[in-house]
């Protein structure tokens, strides 16, 4: 019958346990994050009684709630800089994690959050906590619990403790805190008759020590959490409250309950406890509605009259005069005043623990009777235990006389328990083998302990396998020592991968040093390793002059910060790089041409990596000589379609020039020359055009061979660039006009004095402008406009023609270049003009420059410096120019003819 009772009473203990079980993972859902941020330092009580009831309700409640913790110490540094270092560092700490709901105490932690709201923990939900000014919670996503304290009932209730009281004296500070309590108690017009209520917010101790000593006996004090300085230093509320007790004996009231058993008398309190209860209520109420603003906002917490016994007896204060429902701290309890509740714990505790002791003995009654059986099955246990274990064990007597083994032992030196037990081990081992055998069995029982070695095992059947013993001596009931049991472990296996491993190291270490590469392993860019490639490609003799230098003193200084961050990238963020070619340095300081890539690895738990390094020096070369004669070629291909194209030039207007003549000669002939004078000037007119034309080709060409050999001269004066530009626009106009193109001239500025050659600017411009018209179809628009800037002067030229291809824009300044090569193209050119307006821009110190769009039209673009010369001869500055532009324009445009 008691057995049934106890199996009962172990099944129920069981399935409540399996219950408990279920309930306490009944819930795995993702933890909440609540993050606490404290005004103040760690260690301050108020603060941390707030924290640990926080944490206890979560903790009661089964809250699935991750709560981090941050002290921030915003009271004692107050200062800007100190908050933007707070906000660099949690913004840092942070930034990879979501918070559902941040909790703050006291209004310096909730002003740090406003202030970088738009910054840090945007859009998460604050509940605050120590507010003391409803007026500054005007925020949609913030609530909490206010401290609202009652000063007038106070004050009342203190007068009839204290009905001898002249002087009411409030200690505040300057902060934002203590001028709100100042206002509040002004606002308030608390008058008595007979009576003085100051308020004091003096900061230095010393000199508020001075004025409390000089107050009468028959004064009070309510200490409003005031922080006070000594030379320059804070003092926490709590240091300061001690210090007033010790110099003067006057009674000091609060309004928050930290100050309980540091000093003050009581108060009407706000309690820690309390306070952090409702607004932990207040986190789980956000967390579970999610929308802050279906919960009850701004909580008003509760107060209680408490004061402590021990100052109410040092000031004489009977019990009987304190206000109905106070509590007493600190109060003698006597023998029947213990709580309740404690009783029950007591009582709870005993039955427990009576249960606990009927269970153990239970339990120990029905432990000995399995021992008993257990005892029997023993043996059998133990072999069935021993062939289990797939390590081979034996066990031998002091003649070393085998008296028991397992099956893995059997299968190890491939015998059968039969042929092994009651055998000694010269039976089973060659001689020399059992010798050595016996021998460390004889260390063993006479010195004890434990030994273990490597040994190389040879059977009867002359198989070997490698092995390592350990041995330990064991003792009979009496201590003596009986014999030897013996633990084998195989090691065959990683024995022979251990040779294979070194035959192919070898192979390895032939085949890197057989390398025609060099090879380098680093660690921390310090050469480990080194291959006989190496050191010949860098001129050493051995490879010690190598191994334990650094790897950038054979890099090239303009190739260090490129190959570092290779190799930052290789071992810290396990990155590929492509092959590098780069400069080396060789022993003698001789530059060569390399190739390198960089690969890591890990070896003995630590990432280094492999330098690998070719020697392209005559690669390079080779492919240098490629290029030069690349280069070569394509200069004699330039000249070829040059000289076609300048055969073209010249033979063109030179056919004619002979067409004209032969036409002039036979109109002399009919004596029609005179009788028809418009024939007559289309003849001129062609070979005067033709002149032009040739005499331009010849002029470009003499100019380009002056450039190119230095001998080309500047006239650089100083001038009105607008109106030069202006007055060789307007010269172009009719003949615009005849193209039936549109010109139009623009400036932001009427006078800019530039140092320049303004000959050379109009072949300048002049080039534009018949580029302009040869690509430009009638009815287009050529746009001259000149701009002025800081440092200097802008001109651009700009038509709506065909434009220019993108891959051609880069090849129109270079020299004998043309778009189009053909010799049937539909504008004449030999693509030496925008070469030499380019030569002519940048020898007056300016920049020219081209955008253009295939269809959309061509803008060139020439920058001057703002740049005057020292006029020597003539001092005046020339406004304009004398020379006619008339045949420096037909000269320009001789390649276009119009019909």
């Amino acid at each position: 019958m008691f057995n049934k009772k106890i199996g009962f009473i172990s099944f129920s203990t069981f399935f409540v346990f399996i219950l408990l079980l279920h309930f306490t993972f009944a819930d795995q859902s993702p933890p909440k994050n609540v993050l606490l941020l404290h005004s103040d330092y760690r260690g301050y009580e108020w603060t941390e009684t707030i924290e640990d009831e926080i944490k206890s309700f979560f903790v009661k409640n089964k809250d699935n709630i991750e709560l981090s913790v941050e002290y921030m110490d915003i009271k004692r540094h107050p200062c800007k800089n100190f908050c933007l270092k707070l906000f660099e560092f949690y913004k840092n700490k942070y930034k990879n994690m979501k918070f559902d709901v941040i909790i703050v105490t006291d209004i310096e932690a909730l002003n740090f959050l406003k202030e970088y709201s738009d910054k840090l923990f945007i859009d998460t939900s604050i509940v605050y906590c120590g507010i003391y000014d409803d007026e500054k919670l005007k925020d949609d996503r913030c609530i909490g619990v206010i401290e609202e304290i009652n000063i007038q009932n106070s004050i009342y209730n203190i007068l009839k403790i204290h009905p001898n009281t002249k002087n009411i004296i409030f200690i505040t500070d300057q902060t934002s805190r203590g001028r709100y309590y100042q206002k509040k108690i002004k606002n308030e017009k608390i008058q008595y008759a007979n009576i003085n209520i100051e308020t004091w917010d003096e900061l230095e101790i010393s000199r508020l020590m001075d004025n409390i000593k000089n107050l009468p006996k028959e004064s009070v004090i309510f200490f409003m959490y005031p922080i006070l300085k000594n030379d320059f230093k804070n003092i926490m509320p709590i240091d300061a409250i001690n210090i007033i007790k010790e110099n003067v004996h006057i009674p000091i009231y609060s309004f928050w309950d930290v100050f309980l058993n540091n000093g003050i008398t009581g108060g009407f309190l706000i309690e820690a406890k309390e306070e952090g209860i409702e607004t932990a209520k207040l986190v789980k109420e956000v967390l579970n509605k999610k929308d802050i603003s279906s919960v009850e906002n701004n909580f008003k917490i509760k107060k209680n009259w408490i004061f402590d016994y021990n100052e109410l007896e040092k000031f004489d204060i009977s019990l009987n005069d304190l206000p109905k429902g106070s509590k007493i701290v600190n109060k003698p309890s006597s023998a029947y005043s213990i709580d309740k509740k404690i009783v029950h714990y007591i009582l709870m505790y005993i039955v427990i623990m009576l249960i606990c002791f009927i269970g153990i003995l239970a339990m120990n009654i029905q432990k000995r009777k399995k021992i008993q059986k257990k005892l029997k099955d023993h043996i059998n246990f133990m072999d069935m235990l021993m062939n289990t274990i797939p390590n081979p064990i034996f066990y031998r007597n002091k003649q070393g006389v085998y008296i028991g083994c397992n099956k893995s032992f059997e299968e190890f030196i491939g015998l059968k328990k039969e042929e092994i037990i009651g055998y000694s081990t010269y039976d089973l081992f060659y001689k020399d083998i059992a010798d050595r055998y016996c021998q460390r069995d004889e260390e063993l029982i006479c010195n004890g302990g434990v030994q273990v070695y490597e040994s190389k095992i040879y059977n009867k059947d002359k198989s070997h396998k490698y092995a390592i013993f350990h041995k330990a001596v064991y003792t009979n009931e009496k201590g003596e020592r009986e014999g030897i049991i013996g633990v084998i472990s195989d090691i065959t296996d990683r024995k022979n991968m251990e040779i294979d491993l070194m035959e192919s190291e070898e192979r390895y270490s032939q085949l890197i040093e057989l390398l025609p590469d060099g090879l380098a392993i680093c660690d921390n860019d310090k050469i480990e390793f080194v291959n006989t490639s190496s050191v010949k490609l860098f001129g050493a003799n051995k490879k010690e002059e190598l191994i334990g230098r650094n790897i950038h003193d054979f890099i090239y200084k303009d190739y260090c910060e490129t190959v570092q961050n290779r190799i930052k990238k290789v071992v810290k963020y396990k990155e590929d790089v492509p092959l590098l070619e780069q400069k080396a340095v060789r022993i003698n300081g001789e530059l060569i041409d390399v190739e390198g890539k960089i690969i890591p690895f890990w070896i003995d738990g630590k990432r280094k990596y492999v330098s690998l390094i070719r020697d392209i020096t005559e690669r390079k070369q080779t492919e240098a000589l490629k290029r030069k004669i690349q280069e070569a070629e394509e200069q004699d291909k330039i000249k070829t379609e040059f000289f076609a194209n300048l055969s073209h030039e010249l033979r063109t207007p030179l056919n004619l020039i002979f067409s004209s003549i032969q036409l002039l000669e036979l109109d002399f002939k009919n004596k029609d020359l005179w009788r028809n004078e418009q024939i007559f000037n289309k003849r001129m007119k062609v070979l005067k055009q033709n002149g032009y034309r040739l005499l331009r080709l010849v002029n470009n060409l003499i100019d380009i061979t002056k450039i190119d050999s230095g001998y080309f001269e500047l006239d650089i004066q100083n001038y009105n660039i607008v109106s030069i530009v202006e007055e060789i626009t307007l010269s172009v106009v009719e003949y615009m006009m005849q193209k039936k193109i549109h010109l139009q001239f623009d400036t932001d500025i009427e006078e800019k004095i530039i140092a320049c050659d303004p000959d050379k600017l109009e072949r300048i411009l002049l080039n534009l402008f018949s580029n302009a018209v040869k690509f430009t179809n009638p009815g287009g628009c050529v746009y001259v406009n000149v701009l002025d800037q800081i440092d200097g002067i802008l001109i651009e030229v700009s038509d709506t023609g065909v434009g220019i291809p993108k891959d051609q824009v880069e090849l129109i300044f270079q020299r004998f270049k043309q778009v189009d090569k053909s010799l049937r193209r539909n504008h004449e050119g030999s693509g030496i003009g925008l070469s030499l307006v380019e030569s002519l821009v940048k020898m007056q110190g300016g920049n020219i420059w081209v955008n253009s769009k295939v269809g959309q039209g061509t803008k060139f673009s020439i920058k001057f410096p703002e740049h005057i010369v020292d006029m020597k001869k003539d001092k005046s500055l020339k406004e304009n120019i004398a020379q006619p532009y008339t045949e420096r324009i037909h000269i320009e445009f001789s390649d276009i003819y119009v019909s």
